[in-house]
Protein backbone atom coordinates (compact mmCIF):
# COMPACT_ATOMS: atom_id res chain seq x y z
CA UNK A 1 0.00 0.00 0.00
CA UNK A 2 1.33 3.38 -0.56
CA UNK A 3 2.38 5.38 2.08
CA UNK A 4 0.96 9.60 2.48
CA UNK A 5 5.45 10.06 1.93
CA UNK A 6 5.56 8.05 -1.23
CA UNK A 7 2.18 9.49 -2.94
CA UNK A 8 3.38 13.40 -1.69
CA UNK A 9 6.68 12.17 -3.37
CA UNK A 10 5.24 11.71 -6.89
CA UNK A 11 2.81 14.23 -6.89
CA UNK A 12 5.82 17.64 -6.11
CA UNK A 13 7.68 15.49 -9.07
CA UNK A 14 4.60 15.16 -11.54
CA UNK A 15 4.06 18.97 -10.58
CA UNK A 16 7.68 19.62 -11.37
CA UNK A 17 7.39 18.21 -15.03
CA UNK A 18 5.46 21.41 -16.70
CA UNK A 19 8.32 23.70 -14.62
CA UNK A 20 11.12 20.97 -16.02
CA UNK A 21 9.67 21.95 -19.68
CA UNK A 22 9.67 25.77 -19.20
CA UNK A 23 13.63 25.15 -17.60
CA UNK A 24 14.57 23.41 -21.00
CA UNK A 25 12.96 26.07 -23.19
CA UNK A 26 14.83 29.22 -20.85
CA UNK A 27 18.28 27.16 -21.19
CA UNK A 28 17.52 27.27 -24.93
CA UNK A 29 17.13 31.42 -24.94
CA UNK A 30 20.22 31.48 -22.76
CA UNK A 31 22.46 29.14 -25.27
CA UNK A 32 20.94 31.71 -27.99
CA UNK A 33 22.08 34.65 -26.65
CA UNK A 34 25.55 33.20 -25.18
CA UNK A 35 25.91 32.01 -29.32
CA UNK A 36 26.00 35.93 -30.09
CA UNK A 37 28.97 36.70 -28.41
CA UNK A 38 32.39 36.39 -29.79
CA UNK A 39 33.79 35.72 -26.42
CA UNK A 40 31.21 34.44 -24.40
CA UNK A 41 34.52 33.13 -22.40
CA UNK A 42 34.40 36.68 -21.55
CA UNK A 43 31.53 37.63 -20.09
CA UNK A 44 31.99 36.32 -16.65
CA UNK A 45 34.98 38.85 -16.34
CA UNK A 46 34.39 42.23 -18.49
CA UNK A 47 31.70 43.03 -20.43
CA UNK A 48 33.17 43.60 -24.31
CA UNK A 49 31.91 46.67 -27.13
CA UNK A 50 30.60 43.54 -28.66
CA UNK A 51 28.73 42.18 -24.98
CA UNK A 52 27.03 45.92 -24.43
CA UNK A 53 25.48 46.60 -28.01
CA UNK A 54 23.72 42.83 -27.76
CA UNK A 55 22.51 44.13 -24.31
CA UNK A 56 21.29 47.21 -25.10
CA UNK A 57 19.42 45.02 -27.92
CA UNK A 58 18.03 42.89 -25.28
CA UNK A 59 16.72 46.20 -23.30
CA UNK A 60 15.31 47.32 -26.22
CA UNK A 61 13.00 44.08 -26.62
CA UNK A 62 12.39 43.48 -23.04
CA UNK A 63 11.22 46.73 -22.79
CA UNK A 64 8.93 46.95 -26.08
CA UNK A 65 7.13 43.57 -24.69
CA UNK A 66 8.81 41.70 -27.57
CA UNK A 67 11.04 39.50 -25.65
CA UNK A 68 10.87 35.59 -25.58
CA UNK A 69 7.60 34.29 -23.84
CA UNK A 70 7.74 31.69 -21.19
CA UNK A 71 6.74 28.12 -21.19
CA UNK A 72 2.84 28.56 -19.17
CA UNK A 73 3.59 25.40 -16.97
CA UNK A 74 0.26 23.18 -17.68
CA UNK A 75 -0.29 19.86 -17.33
CA UNK A 76 -0.45 17.28 -20.17
CA UNK A 77 -4.08 15.47 -20.10
CA UNK A 78 -1.67 12.44 -19.06
CA UNK A 79 -0.83 14.16 -16.67
CA UNK A 80 -3.84 15.74 -15.07
CA UNK A 81 -4.97 12.09 -14.91
CA UNK A 82 -1.89 10.66 -13.06
CA UNK A 83 -2.63 13.59 -10.76
CA UNK A 84 -6.39 12.48 -10.28
CA UNK A 85 -4.79 8.90 -9.51
CA UNK A 86 -2.48 10.23 -6.48
CA UNK A 87 -5.51 11.95 -5.20
CA UNK A 88 -7.70 9.42 -4.86
CA UNK A 89 -5.34 6.74 -3.60
CA UNK A 90 -4.65 9.42 -0.79
CA UNK A 91 -7.95 10.01 0.06
CA UNK A 92 -8.19 5.95 0.21
CA UNK A 93 -5.72 6.97 3.28
CA UNK A 94 -8.52 9.94 4.55
CA UNK A 95 -5.43 12.51 3.77
CA UNK A 96 -4.98 15.04 1.22
CA UNK A 97 -1.42 15.64 -1.03
CA UNK A 98 0.30 17.98 0.88
CA UNK A 99 0.68 20.26 -1.42
CA UNK A 100 -2.96 20.47 -2.65
CA UNK A 101 -3.38 21.30 1.32
CA UNK A 102 -1.17 24.32 1.26
CA UNK A 103 -2.20 25.53 -1.91
CA UNK A 104 -6.08 25.31 -0.48
CA UNK A 105 -5.60 26.81 2.91
CA UNK A 106 -3.62 29.56 1.66
CA UNK A 107 -5.90 29.88 -1.58
CA UNK A 108 -2.44 29.41 -3.79
CA UNK A 109 -2.33 30.95 -7.64
CA UNK A 110 -1.44 28.17 -9.76
CA UNK A 111 2.04 30.76 -9.99
CA UNK A 112 2.54 31.05 -6.00
CA UNK A 113 2.43 27.13 -6.65
CA UNK A 114 4.60 27.25 -9.29
CA UNK A 115 7.18 29.14 -6.99
CA UNK A 116 6.92 26.93 -4.28
CA UNK A 117 7.41 23.96 -6.33
CA UNK A 118 10.58 25.55 -7.96
CA UNK A 119 11.69 26.41 -4.31
CA UNK A 120 11.45 23.06 -3.28
CA UNK A 121 13.03 22.01 -6.08
CA UNK A 122 17.00 21.88 -5.08
CA UNK A 123 15.65 20.31 -1.82
CA UNK A 124 14.87 17.26 -3.85
CA UNK A 125 17.51 17.14 -6.37
CA UNK A 126 20.67 19.61 -6.27
CA UNK A 127 21.36 19.71 -9.94
CA UNK A 128 18.24 21.88 -10.25
CA UNK A 129 20.76 24.29 -8.77
CA UNK A 130 23.16 24.40 -11.84
CA UNK A 131 20.52 24.59 -14.10
CA UNK A 132 18.81 27.89 -12.42
CA UNK A 133 22.61 29.31 -12.63
CA UNK A 134 22.89 28.94 -16.19
CA UNK A 135 19.88 30.26 -17.48
CA UNK A 136 20.80 32.97 -15.07
CA UNK A 137 24.22 33.25 -16.59
CA UNK A 138 26.06 33.32 -13.15
CA UNK A 139 27.36 30.56 -11.21
CA UNK A 140 26.78 32.51 -7.77
CA UNK A 141 23.25 32.46 -7.96
CA UNK A 142 21.86 29.33 -7.71
CA UNK A 143 18.68 28.83 -5.91
CA UNK A 144 15.33 30.96 -7.16
CA UNK A 145 15.36 34.46 -7.07
CA UNK A 146 12.42 37.01 -7.85
CA UNK A 147 14.05 37.14 -11.72
CA UNK A 148 13.73 33.53 -12.58
CA UNK A 149 10.79 32.51 -10.76
CA UNK A 150 8.36 35.98 -12.41
CA UNK A 151 9.61 35.08 -15.87
CA UNK A 152 10.18 31.54 -16.83
CA UNK A 153 6.58 30.83 -17.30
CA UNK A 154 4.85 34.37 -18.02
CA UNK A 155 4.00 35.62 -21.37
CA UNK A 156 4.29 39.59 -20.98
CA UNK A 157 6.04 42.20 -19.09
CA UNK A 158 2.34 42.95 -17.17
CA UNK A 159 2.35 39.37 -15.76
CA UNK A 160 6.09 39.38 -14.76
CA UNK A 161 5.56 43.00 -13.15
CA UNK A 162 1.95 41.50 -11.47
CA UNK A 163 3.97 38.35 -10.17
CA UNK A 164 6.74 40.26 -8.88
CA UNK A 165 4.21 41.59 -6.44
CA UNK A 166 2.57 38.52 -5.73
CA UNK A 167 6.47 37.60 -4.15
CA UNK A 168 6.86 41.22 -2.50
CA UNK A 169 7.23 40.76 1.33
CA UNK A 170 3.44 41.64 1.23
CA UNK A 171 2.61 38.53 -0.79
CA UNK A 172 1.09 35.44 0.11
CA UNK A 173 3.90 32.71 0.62
CA UNK A 174 6.02 35.11 2.65
CA UNK A 175 3.69 37.10 4.59
CA UNK A 176 1.84 32.84 5.40
CA UNK A 177 5.36 31.83 6.44
CA UNK A 178 6.29 29.29 3.27
CA UNK A 179 9.15 31.32 1.44
CA UNK A 180 11.97 33.02 3.45
CA UNK A 181 14.23 35.62 1.77
CA UNK A 182 17.92 34.98 2.14
CA UNK A 183 21.44 36.36 1.58
CA UNK A 184 21.90 40.55 0.80
CA UNK A 185 21.41 41.08 -3.01
CA UNK A 186 21.46 44.47 -4.25
CA UNK A 187 18.39 44.82 -6.01
CA UNK A 188 15.18 42.61 -5.52
CA UNK A 189 15.33 41.06 -8.49
CA UNK A 190 18.07 39.01 -7.28
CA UNK A 191 16.66 38.61 -4.04
CA UNK A 192 16.53 34.32 -3.40
CA UNK A 193 14.06 32.54 -1.94
CA UNK A 194 14.35 29.76 -0.16
CA UNK A 195 11.40 27.02 1.64
CA UNK A 196 11.20 27.95 5.13
CA UNK A 197 12.12 24.94 7.33
CA UNK A 198 9.94 22.12 7.91
CA UNK A 199 8.31 22.83 4.48
CA UNK A 200 10.21 20.29 2.59
CA UNK A 201 9.20 17.98 5.43
CA UNK A 202 5.72 18.61 5.10
CA UNK A 203 5.67 18.40 1.25
CA UNK A 204 7.24 14.95 1.27
CA UNK A 205 4.83 13.83 3.97
CA UNK A 206 6.46 13.90 6.99
CA UNK A 207 3.82 13.83 10.43
CA UNK A 208 3.72 17.62 10.81
CA UNK A 209 1.09 20.50 11.12
CA UNK A 210 2.96 22.88 8.78
CA UNK A 211 -0.14 23.49 6.89
CA UNK A 212 -1.57 24.88 10.27
CA UNK A 213 1.23 26.59 11.37
CA UNK A 214 1.82 28.54 7.97
CA UNK A 215 -0.35 31.44 8.19
CA UNK A 216 -0.21 35.01 8.80
CA UNK A 217 -1.26 34.80 12.10
CA UNK A 218 -1.52 39.11 12.25
CA UNK A 219 -4.37 39.07 9.68
CA UNK A 220 -7.53 39.28 11.90
CA UNK A 221 -10.96 37.34 10.66
CA UNK A 222 -14.00 39.90 9.99
CA UNK A 223 -17.07 37.45 10.51
CA UNK A 224 -19.73 38.35 7.98
CA UNK A 225 -22.33 38.81 10.80
CA UNK A 226 -20.80 40.96 13.18
CA UNK A 227 -22.48 44.00 14.69
CA UNK A 228 -21.35 47.04 16.60
CA UNK A 229 -22.29 46.58 20.28
CA UNK A 230 -26.04 47.82 21.30
CA UNK A 231 -24.76 50.69 23.16
CA UNK A 232 -23.59 52.64 20.17
CA UNK A 233 -26.50 54.10 18.26
CA UNK A 234 -26.70 53.61 14.70
CA UNK A 235 -26.17 57.00 14.10
CA UNK A 236 -23.33 57.22 15.89
CA UNK A 237 -21.68 54.11 14.50
CA UNK A 238 -21.73 55.73 10.90
CA UNK A 239 -20.19 58.83 12.18
CA UNK A 240 -17.00 57.15 13.78
CA UNK A 241 -17.25 54.99 9.67
CA UNK A 242 -17.37 58.06 7.88
CA UNK A 243 -14.82 60.14 9.84
CA UNK A 244 -11.91 56.94 9.09
CA UNK A 245 -13.00 56.50 5.76
CA UNK A 246 -12.25 60.36 4.81
CA UNK A 247 -9.30 60.81 7.34
CA UNK A 248 -10.67 62.96 9.39
CA UNK A 249 -10.12 60.56 11.96
CA UNK A 250 -6.55 58.31 11.58
CA UNK A 251 -6.71 56.84 15.25
CA UNK A 252 -9.56 55.70 17.08
CA UNK A 253 -9.08 54.90 20.80
CA UNK A 254 -11.97 52.08 21.76
CA UNK A 255 -11.73 51.41 25.58
CA UNK A 256 -13.61 49.49 28.20
CA UNK A 257 -13.50 45.85 29.07
CA UNK A 258 -13.48 43.54 26.34
CA UNK A 259 -16.98 42.00 27.29
CA UNK A 260 -18.10 45.52 26.54
CA UNK A 261 -17.78 44.67 23.52
CA UNK A 262 -14.62 46.79 22.31
CA UNK A 263 -13.93 43.44 19.43
CA UNK A 264 -16.91 43.66 17.85
CA UNK A 265 -16.62 47.38 17.75
CA UNK A 266 -13.18 47.33 16.30
CA UNK A 267 -14.41 44.24 14.00
CA UNK A 268 -17.63 45.94 12.61
CA UNK A 269 -16.20 49.03 12.06
CA UNK A 270 -13.18 47.34 9.74
CA UNK A 271 -15.76 45.41 7.90
CA UNK A 272 -17.96 48.41 7.45
CA UNK A 273 -15.17 49.97 6.02
CA UNK A 274 -14.27 46.96 3.77
CA UNK A 275 -10.49 47.06 4.87
CA UNK A 276 -8.57 43.95 5.98
CA UNK A 277 -7.56 44.07 9.43
CA UNK A 278 -4.32 43.30 11.21
CA UNK A 279 -3.37 42.95 14.50
CA UNK A 280 -0.20 44.62 15.98
CA UNK A 281 1.81 42.15 18.23
CA UNK A 282 4.58 43.10 20.97
CA UNK A 283 6.43 40.29 20.25
CA UNK A 284 6.78 40.56 16.83
CA UNK A 285 7.98 43.98 17.74
CA UNK A 286 10.82 42.86 20.45
CA UNK A 287 11.90 40.05 18.56
CA UNK A 288 15.67 39.34 19.26
CA UNK A 289 17.37 39.43 16.17
CA UNK A 290 15.55 42.48 14.90
CA UNK A 291 15.38 46.48 15.42
CA UNK A 292 12.49 47.69 17.10
CA UNK A 293 11.84 50.43 15.05
CA UNK A 294 12.52 48.74 11.57
CA UNK A 295 9.54 45.26 12.69
CA UNK A 296 7.53 48.08 13.90
CA UNK A 297 7.64 49.94 10.20
CA UNK A 298 7.41 46.58 8.31
CA UNK A 299 4.03 46.28 10.10
CA UNK A 300 2.85 49.05 8.82
CA UNK A 301 4.41 48.88 5.59
CA UNK A 302 2.27 45.22 5.43
CA UNK A 303 -0.66 46.89 6.33
CA UNK A 304 -0.42 49.67 4.06
CA UNK A 305 0.71 47.38 0.87
CA UNK A 306 -2.73 45.12 2.11
CA UNK A 307 -4.92 48.61 2.26
CA UNK A 308 -5.61 46.96 6.02
CA UNK A 309 -6.46 48.73 9.32
CA UNK A 310 -4.76 48.34 12.18
CA UNK A 311 -4.89 46.84 15.80
CA UNK A 312 -3.63 47.45 19.19
CA UNK A 313 -4.46 46.57 22.20
CA UNK A 314 -2.48 48.67 24.45
CA UNK A 315 -2.85 47.15 28.03
CA UNK A 316 0.27 45.29 26.64
CA UNK A 317 2.26 48.74 27.53
CA UNK A 318 1.43 48.70 31.14
CA UNK A 319 4.43 46.44 32.03
CA UNK A 320 7.30 48.20 33.73
CA UNK A 321 10.20 49.37 31.24
CA UNK A 322 8.06 49.54 27.97
CA UNK A 323 8.70 53.86 27.98
CA UNK A 324 10.98 53.34 24.53
CA UNK A 325 8.26 51.35 23.35
CA UNK A 326 5.38 53.57 23.90
CA UNK A 327 6.85 56.51 22.25
CA UNK A 328 7.71 54.86 19.45
CA UNK A 329 4.55 53.39 19.15
CA UNK A 330 2.80 56.80 19.40
CA UNK A 331 5.34 58.81 16.94
CA UNK A 332 3.85 55.54 14.08
CA UNK A 333 1.11 55.64 14.75
CA UNK A 334 0.23 59.41 14.74
CA UNK A 335 2.01 59.40 10.95
CA UNK A 336 0.47 55.79 10.22
CA UNK A 337 -0.76 55.72 6.07
CA UNK A 338 -3.54 53.28 7.38
CA UNK A 339 -6.54 53.65 10.08
CA UNK A 340 -5.49 52.72 13.65
CA UNK A 341 -7.40 51.34 16.64
CA UNK A 342 -6.24 51.54 20.21
CA UNK A 343 -7.95 48.82 22.63
CA UNK A 344 -7.57 48.50 25.97
CA UNK A 345 -9.33 48.36 29.46
CA UNK A 346 -7.96 51.73 30.46
CA UNK A 347 -7.29 54.65 28.06
CA UNK A 348 -3.85 55.14 26.25
CA UNK A 349 -3.73 58.77 25.31
CA UNK A 350 0.07 59.84 24.23
CA UNK A 351 0.88 62.91 23.26
CA UNK A 352 2.54 62.14 19.84
CA UNK A 353 -1.47 60.58 18.76
CA UNK A 354 -3.01 63.80 20.48
CA UNK A 355 -1.08 66.50 18.66
CA UNK A 356 -2.05 64.53 15.28
CA UNK A 357 -5.61 66.31 15.26
CA UNK A 358 -7.00 63.16 13.72
CA UNK A 359 -7.50 61.43 17.24
CA UNK A 360 -11.15 60.03 18.47
CA UNK A 361 -11.89 57.61 20.98
CA UNK A 362 -15.31 56.18 22.74
CA UNK A 363 -15.52 54.32 25.95
CA UNK A 364 -18.17 51.66 26.17
CA UNK A 365 -20.35 51.05 28.82
CA UNK A 366 -21.77 47.60 29.66
CA UNK A 367 -24.64 46.79 27.41
CA UNK A 368 -27.76 46.71 28.53
CA UNK A 369 -29.09 42.92 29.92
CA UNK A 370 -31.48 42.17 27.35
CA UNK A 371 -29.35 42.92 24.50
CA UNK A 372 -26.72 40.11 26.01
CA UNK A 373 -29.95 37.80 25.70
CA UNK A 374 -30.46 38.65 22.18
CA UNK A 375 -26.60 37.78 21.54
CA UNK A 376 -27.05 34.15 23.52
CA UNK A 377 -30.15 33.69 21.39
CA UNK A 378 -28.57 34.23 18.07
CA UNK A 379 -25.24 32.02 18.51
CA UNK A 380 -27.00 29.35 20.14
CA UNK A 381 -30.26 29.04 19.00
CA UNK A 382 -30.60 25.94 20.25
CA UNK A 383 -30.68 26.45 23.71
CA UNK A 384 -34.27 27.23 25.48
CA UNK A 385 -35.23 30.63 26.29
CA UNK A 386 -34.73 29.75 30.24
CA UNK A 387 -31.21 28.26 29.65
CA UNK A 388 -30.34 31.49 27.67
CA UNK A 389 -31.82 33.62 30.20
CA UNK A 390 -29.90 32.64 32.94
CA UNK A 391 -26.24 32.20 30.69
CA UNK A 392 -26.90 35.89 29.56
CA UNK A 393 -27.57 37.07 34.06
CA UNK A 394 -24.26 35.10 34.99
CA UNK A 395 -22.01 35.74 32.43
CA UNK A 396 -21.20 39.34 30.90
CA UNK A 397 -19.49 38.43 27.27
CA UNK A 398 -18.76 39.86 24.17
CA UNK A 399 -20.81 38.79 20.69
CA UNK A 400 -16.78 38.04 19.58
CA UNK A 401 -16.77 35.46 22.77
CA UNK A 402 -20.06 34.16 22.49
CA UNK A 403 -19.40 33.04 18.57
CA UNK A 404 -15.87 31.74 19.79
CA UNK A 405 -17.27 29.59 22.82
CA UNK A 406 -20.13 28.23 20.29
CA UNK A 407 -17.67 27.49 17.35
CA UNK A 408 -16.05 25.75 19.90
CA UNK A 409 -19.10 23.59 21.03
CA UNK A 410 -20.53 23.10 18.01
CA UNK A 411 -17.45 21.40 16.69
CA UNK A 412 -16.31 19.46 19.14
CA UNK A 413 -19.53 18.10 20.33
CA UNK A 414 -21.54 19.02 17.42
CA UNK A 415 -24.41 20.95 19.27
CA UNK A 416 -24.29 22.33 22.68
CA UNK A 417 -26.28 22.28 25.87
CA UNK A 418 -26.18 24.65 28.67
CA UNK A 419 -24.32 22.37 30.95
CA UNK A 420 -21.37 22.06 28.12
CA UNK A 421 -21.26 25.87 27.83
CA UNK A 422 -20.70 26.45 31.89
CA UNK A 423 -18.08 23.66 31.84
CA UNK A 424 -16.28 25.67 28.83
CA UNK A 425 -16.87 28.93 30.88
CA UNK A 426 -15.78 27.42 34.60
CA UNK A 427 -12.56 26.13 33.17
CA UNK A 428 -10.88 28.84 31.75
CA UNK A 429 -10.95 27.27 28.16
CA UNK A 430 -8.75 29.35 25.50
CA UNK A 431 -10.88 30.33 23.12
CA UNK A 432 -10.37 30.45 19.17
CA UNK A 433 -12.84 32.03 17.03
CA UNK A 434 -12.31 29.70 14.16
CA UNK A 435 -13.94 30.44 10.30
CA UNK A 436 -15.47 27.13 9.66
CA UNK A 437 -14.11 27.19 5.84
CA UNK A 438 -10.86 27.39 6.71
CA UNK A 439 -10.30 26.04 10.56
CA UNK A 440 -6.61 26.88 9.88
CA UNK A 441 -7.52 30.33 9.99
CA UNK A 442 -8.37 31.18 13.69
CA UNK A 443 -8.10 34.16 15.60
CA UNK A 444 -7.01 34.02 19.37
CA UNK A 445 -9.75 36.03 21.32
CA UNK A 446 -7.41 34.79 24.56
CA UNK A 447 -8.42 32.66 27.56
CA UNK A 448 -11.82 33.02 29.13
CA UNK A 449 -10.92 32.73 33.04
CA UNK A 450 -13.66 32.38 35.81
CA UNK A 451 -13.03 35.76 37.36
CA UNK A 452 -13.76 37.04 33.80
CA UNK A 453 -17.11 34.80 33.37
CA UNK A 454 -18.46 35.08 36.80
CA UNK A 455 -19.47 38.66 36.98
CA UNK A 456 -23.65 38.52 37.18
CA UNK A 457 -25.63 41.11 35.20
CA UNK A 458 -27.03 42.48 38.65
CA UNK A 459 -25.01 46.03 38.03
CA UNK A 460 -26.91 49.32 36.88
CA UNK A 461 -26.31 50.31 33.75
CA UNK A 462 -25.17 53.32 33.18
CA UNK A 463 -23.34 55.33 29.62
CA UNK A 464 -19.66 56.35 29.97
CA UNK A 465 -19.83 56.66 25.94
CA UNK A 466 -17.35 59.43 25.18
CA UNK A 467 -18.65 61.98 22.29
CA UNK A 468 -16.93 61.80 19.13
CA UNK A 469 -14.33 64.82 19.24
CA UNK A 470 -11.47 64.94 17.00
CA UNK A 471 -8.73 67.12 18.35
CA UNK A 472 -6.75 70.09 16.86
CA UNK A 473 -3.17 70.22 16.97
Amino acid sequence: MDSLSSLATEHLFLRLQPLNRALRSAVENQRIASARLSRPDLAPLCVTDDHVNILLEQVDISQSGNALPGVPALLTDEEQSVEAELRSKCSSLSRSLPLDQLASSLNLLPFEQESLLLCAAPELDSTYERIFAFILDDLNRRFPCLDLLISLTSVSVEERIARRHSLSSIGTLRRSGVLLPFGDPPTDLRQELRLVPGIFEFLTGAPTAMARLCRDRAEILIPSSVEPPPQVSPGEFLHFRDALADGTVSVFGVWGPRQNGVSDFVLALAGELHRPLRRVFLPDLDRASGDLARNLQEQIRTASGLAAALWFDADALTDPGRERLQNLLAEFFANSPVPVFLTGEQPWRPAAILRSGSYAELELSQPPSQSCLKLWSHNLPELEQNELARLASRYTLSGTDIRAVSAILVQSRGGATEQQLEYALNNGTDVMAVNPASPSSSIGVGPITPKKLSAVLATKWTSASVPFQPRSP
